[in-house]
């Protein structure tokens, strides 16, 4: 027992409490540390205590009873089974024409019971995701544009190098030379290879869009040697002569065919006097 202590006489120390009191004094050197003390404590009486540490608690019930009051003082809400979840705005967040993936979605729930993720941090959770996947899209969507331009871009800076090469060579000589020749060879096709005019639009098609359309070799060797056959065989089959039942391409004087210098005046007059 202090010296200091043993002398304080006071009304509220009685017999009962008085070893209490001497112990208390015990732990400091004089009154004065005593009375600081004593004041700390007094304005601590009536405040919430929280535990440093969840081992503080002697067993898991009553860690999940301290557990459950500090939510429910919080306001977080933990879904027990999906259907507890049925209220999740799972649009939130997203952008038009979004659709969540269907598989994600029970997934997701359950892995938000499993962890006793608090339904408020779930919503904003799917609002965030929507807006990544949105942004994402938006941006893949953009890119794929820019791809798709460029690539028509460079698709047409070949054709037109092809047919500046072809231009240039001796075959031909001139840009009207060179659509003179486009124009026999599919008639050429059209005439004299035993093909429907389907089948024979399907093949200018390639002739246009594929390979012969950027590659000037190609071309010039099967100009060479089909256009001429054009001119053998006129306008109306094989062999010359004005058979009705010769086989008329139903794209003959179209904008794609005119498009890629296929068709005359005239044919483009019959075409869309067919499709009026």
């Amino acid at each position: 027992m202090s010296e200091w202590s043993a002398e304080i006489q006071h009304d509220t120390i009685t017999v009962d409490n008085r070893a209490a009191f001497d112990t208390f004094g015990d732990k400091y050197d004089t009154p004065q540390q005593a009375a600081v003390a004593g004041f700390h404590a007094a304005t601590k009486i009536g405040a919430p205590r929280l535990p440093e540490s969840m081992d503080e608690f002697k067993d898991d019930s009553s860690r999940g009873d301290f557990t459950a009051k500090m939510n429910n003082l919080l306001g977080i809400t933990h879904a027990k089974s999906i259907e507890d979840l049925a209220d999740l705005n799972l649009k939130d967040g997203a952008g038009e024409g979004f659709q969540m993936d269907e598989r994600l979605v029970p997934a997701f729930k359950q892995f938000v019971i499993d962890n006793k993720v608090g339904k408020g941090l779930a919503q904003k959770l799917v609002g965030l995701h929507n807006k990544i996947i949105g942004e994402n899209n938006a941006a893949y969507k953009e890119q794929l544009e820019t791809d798709d331009k460029q690539t028509a871009s460079d698709r047409l800076a070949k054709v037109k190098a092809c047919d500046d090469t072809l231009i240039a060579h001796t075959d031909f000589g001139t840009a009207e030379k060179l659509k003179e020749s486009d124009i026999l060879l599919h008639k050429a096709l059209l005439n004299n290879v035993d093909i429907t005019a389907e089948e024979a639009g399907g093949l200018s098609e390639f002739m246009r869009d594929g390979e012969p359309s950027t590659n000037p070799v190609l071309r010039r060797v099967m100009l060479k040697l089909l256009a001429p056959l054009a001119a053998e065989s006129g306008m109306h089959g094989p062999g010359g002569g004005n058979t009705p039942e010769a086989p008329v391409d139903p794209d003959e004087g179209s904008p794609s065919h005119h498009a890629a210098g296929w068709s005359t005046p005239e044919q483009v007059a019959a075409y869309n006097a067919r499709n009026k």
